[in-house]
């Protein structure tokens, strides 16, 4: 038998930007999608989800932004997941930035992280969103117009990592 696959996604978007006042700006929209594959090797199966998201920037300082968000995403087989996050910017100097953000986010595992079976490795129908905190701070240097310089740290606790293991050379990945 020869390999088959038939796959289709859809996806409809409902996005708007407001203006609030001078430099205040308000983010806000609907996303839907789908997806569903036919596989001799990953088998049928489907998913959907969708997510209402509202963000708000305010840029009216000249000094300093500040960006405070939240997305509520709803996914098939009764799965929720809230994502918030925060981001701020202070110029020090008319030269050098400083920047911060934190949120939550999210990855939904693929059909063959799911599902792929060959002789070498194997999928796990088990397996949960990949989930994460990420924090991150920095700062932008702006010594000349065509010259950037920016240093930045990051922390990410990651919750349910997905990623290809064995416990033994003999053992397929999965």
């Amino acid at each position: 038998h020869y390999p088959y696959r038939q796959a289709w996604t859809a996806q409809a978007l409902l996005r708007r930007k407001s203006t609030l006042s001078a430099g205040n700006l308000l983010y806000y929209g609907l996303d839907f999608d789908g997806d569903s594959i036919d596989s001799n090797n990953l088998g049928r199966h489907a998913r959907n989800w969708g997510s209402g998201y509202v963000d708000l920037d305010l840029r009216r300082w000249k000094r300093a932004t500040f960006s405070l968000g939240a997305r509520e995403e709803i996914i098939s087989g009764g799965h929720d997941v809230f994502s918030p996050d925060v981001a701020a910017s202070y110029w020090i100097l008319p030269t050098l930035k400083a920047r911060a953000s934190a949120g939550y986010g999210f990855r939904l595992p693929t059909y063959t992280d799911l599902y792929y079976s060959d002789p070498t490795t194997v999928g796990n129908s088990m397996l949960k969103p990949e989930s994460a905190w990420d924090y991150e701070g920095g700062f932008d240097w702006y010594p000349h117009r065509s010259l950037a310089v920016s240093v930045t740290g990051f922390y990410s606790p990651q919750t349910n990592f997905i990623d290809y293991v064995r416990a033994s050379p003999q053992d397929k990945w999965q």
